[in-house]
């Protein structure tokens, strides 16, 4: 009897040991969001009150550049986490009911804070006064862009309703009109942007096929780290079936990998020989220009190559080394959305590189408070996706 007694106190002993490290690794996870959330809403304070400068200071020219891709990339991510979930629940079936659904919980703050950034970019001073000579023309663009995602954001619920109904037909159909109702709203914010001057090549329909991978990888890698938060912060799963949806995710992130890989050689190639057209006709200033070391070493190498390589390896098999991986896929997507921006507008400039560079075009060093403002958004994003699965955890803390 007293064995008995001693073996079940080893067993508490064990489970408040391990509860109590995994509560201290959680307490300095959310430490650092919070502080990267703290330092956001101070920038965006600082902003707020003394406005802020644009990246590339060309004065007769409207210029787009860090706000602006960040809008895209957390939108794409919105959307690439619902078409994903609709495709793995059904494909997959009721075992990936639980991540499915909280891949579109999260979709929905990818959706609003991409379009907080860009309220930013747009409430700049000199974007106002430039909106007020605009007038009912910019506000008529404005409102149809909010109406495109407001439509996708309501057909984002309808599927979340269904994934929970366990209807997964009904799901992988409305994660479709939720990625094309955000790619509507894409294109419209090309429009907006239209409006002061400037024909953004980058938000265009032409650019459709780029956008459903980059969404596709998105959705895939984000589902990957929603995983692995649910692991190591939500309610705990049989090792066995964490390691089958590990698995599972892996195998379908390879091949969303080589499909973007595929299709950017396409237009890396294409473009650079001048046969794709102006969306893609500033190739030139990646593959060999002033943007090469983000393209080739962030977007090419650290976003693509390394994870082709090292996923298919065995003991990279873990949800843990996964997780690693689709957080350098997610960092390569974000170098992708700022490359295409800013690498389509220098190919409008028709200026000497070197002017341009003495300018600071090419200098790739945005603002501090625009900079300090993504990263809080990012933050706040991880934030909210940590916090969904410890809310879903029925033990959000470690007793005693």
């Amino acid at each position: 009897m007293q064995k008995t007694n001693d073996g079940k106190d080893m067993v508490k002993k064990h489970c408040g040991s391990e509860a109590a490290e995994r509560w201290k690794g959680e307490k300095t996870w959310l430490g650092v969001l919070i502080a990267g959330m703290t330092l956001g809403a101070v920038a965006f304070g600082y902003i707020s009150i003394f406005g802020h400068t644009h990246e590339f200071r060309i004065p007769w020219q409207p210029t787009w550049g860090l706000l602006v891709s960040s809008f895209e990339f957390l939108i794409l991510c919105g959307a690439g986490l619902s078409l994903v979930a609709g495709i793995v629940y059904r494909a997959g079936g009721e075992r990936f009911q639980a991540l499915c659904i909280s891949m579109t919980t999260l979709a929905a703050p990818g959706f609003v804070i991409g379009l907080g950034l860009m309220a930013i970019e747009l409430t700049q001073p000199t974007r106002l006064s430039m909106a007020s000579v605009l007038g009912p023309a910019f506000y008529r663009a404005l409102l149809l862009d909010l109406t495109w995602f407001a439509m996708a954001l309501g057909a984002l619920f309808a599927q979340w309703s269904r994934v929970r109904r366990g209807q997964s037909a009904a799901a992988a159909l409305l994660g479709a009109a939720v990625l094309l109702l955000a790619f509507g709203g894409i294109y419209q914010m090309g429009d907006v942007l239209r409006q002061f001057g400037h024909a953004p090549e980058w938000l265009s329909p032409p650019n459709f096929i780029g956008y459903l991978l980059a969404a596709m990888v998105n959705g895939v890698a984000l589902a990957s780290l929603v995983l692995f938060l649910n692991g190591k912060f939500g309610r705990p799963r049989p090792q066995g079936e964490l390691r089958a949806l590990s698995t599972r995710l892996r195998l379908w992130m390879i091949a969303a990998l080589a499909l973007y890989g595929a299709w950017l050689l396409v237009v890396a190639v294409g473009g650079a020989a001048g046969l794709m057209g102006r969306l893609h006709a500033g190739m030139p200033f990646l593959l060999t220009g002033p943007l090469a070391i983000t393209f080739w070493g962030m977007q090419v190498s650290g976003g693509l190559l390394l994870p082709l390589l090292l996923l298919p390896l065995r003991r990279m098999a873990g949800e843990n080394w996964t997780a690693l991986l689709a957080g350098l896929v997610l960092a390569g997507q974000f170098f992708r959305s700022y490359n295409v921006i800013i690498a389509s507008q220098l190919e409008t400039f028709h200026v000497e590189s070197s002017y341009l560079v003495n300018q600071g075009l090419l200098a790739l060093r945005p603002c501090l408070p625009k900079t300090t403002v993504v990263i809080g958004a990012i933050c706040l994003f991880l934030f909210l996706m940590t916090l969904a699965e410890k809310l879903a955890s029925p033990d959000s803390a470690p007793s005693g």
